[in-house]
């Protein structure tokens, strides 16, 4: 029996291993607990701050963009102003808008301390009035165009008028037919119209008739009919005491022979005039030229010998 009582005394001292055993597993379960809190903290903070970082480079590239948009903005605006420039528009407004766009520019690019969704309104008002800008351009452009098609039509029409009226003014000019130049001499004997050559021994009088051909264009008013005798070395006779002069003809002041002037009635009328030149013509080759109101209407030439 004393030696059963030996054998069992060990047991309060397993007691004791077993409970330090326990103590120290949960001491060490509550530790690994503790740690565990405290790592997870950690890696939930860790998520956080990424996160946000995430949100705030978002946010930064969105204010980026943003501000690109803007400054891309200033030089559609400067676009503007030099178009509204070369249709001389007035630019008195849009110097307004283009420095408020300045400033905002410079507002928002010295700081991201900004929201994007405000500075995206910003962004959207600016192209708003850029669009109203470009489309009020558009509207001048066509109202510009239109008024330089108008002209061009106007001026086409008055091209035609003008040269409509150039073609009747031409188409009324009158025209000479038949034309004769006779000599006289001193006995008054004419010689034969049809003989080309004068003998200057033999003229003391220069008689040149012709018709004037039917024109129904041309007005039947009175017209200033002028002869004009044009010697070998292309000189004209002409002496104002003997009823020379000049007139107008193609801007130009020329002497003429001879003048008279003529109802026009259309029907074919005969003219005839009669020079005396006084001192006797040089041998050669002369010209007879007529004009109506300073225009030429008719030539004839003619040897004397």
């Amino acid at each position: 029996m004393e030696e059963t009582k030996k054998g069992a005394s060990p047991a309060p001292e397993k007691k004791k291993v077993d409970v330090v055993k326990i103590i120290l597993i949960l001491l060490l379960l509550g530790s690994l607990g503790a740690g565990g809190y405290f790592v997870k903290s950690h890696m939930d903070k860790s998520t956080t701050i990424v996160e946000q970082e995430g949100l705030i480079k978002t946010a930064t590239d969105s204010l980026t963009v943003k501000i690109k948009e803007l400054k891309a903005l200033q030089l559609e605006f400067e676009r503007i102003k030099l178009e509204r420039e070369s249709l001389n528009l007035q630019n008195d407004s849009l110097d307004k808008v283009i420095l408020e766009l300045n400033a905002d520019v410079a507002r928002y690019q010295s700081g991201y301390n900004k929201k994007a969704r405000e500075l995206s309104a910003v962004v959207n008002k600016y192209k708003l009035i850029q669009a109203k800008q470009d489309e009020a351009i558009d509207v001048y452009k066509k109202r510009v165009d239109s008024l330089y098609a108008s002209i061009d039509t106007l001026r086409q029409v008055k091209n035609t008028n003008s040269n409509l009226s150039q073609m009747v003014d031409l188409a009324a000019v009158l025209r000479t037919e038949n034309i004769q130049v006779v000599s006289i001499n001193k006995k008054g004997k004419e010689s034969l119209p049809l003989k080309p050559d004068l003998k200057a021994k033999s003229i003391d009088k220069l008689k040149v008739t012709f018709n004037v051909a039917e024109n129904p264009v041309a007005k039947k008013t009175t017209k200033q009919i002028m002869l004009r005798v044009v010697e070998p070395n292309e000189a004209v006779l002409f002496d104002m005491s003997t009823g020379g002069g000049f007139f107008i003809s193609e801007g130009k002041e020329i002497p003429y022979t001879s003048k008279q002037e003529l109802d026009f009635d259309n029907t074919r009328q005969k003219v005839s005039f009669l020079y005396v030149k006084g001192s006797p013509y040089k041998p050669g080759n002369y010209t007879i030229e007529i004009y109506g109101d300073g225009v030429k209407i008719g030539d004839k030439k003619f040897l004397v010998k």
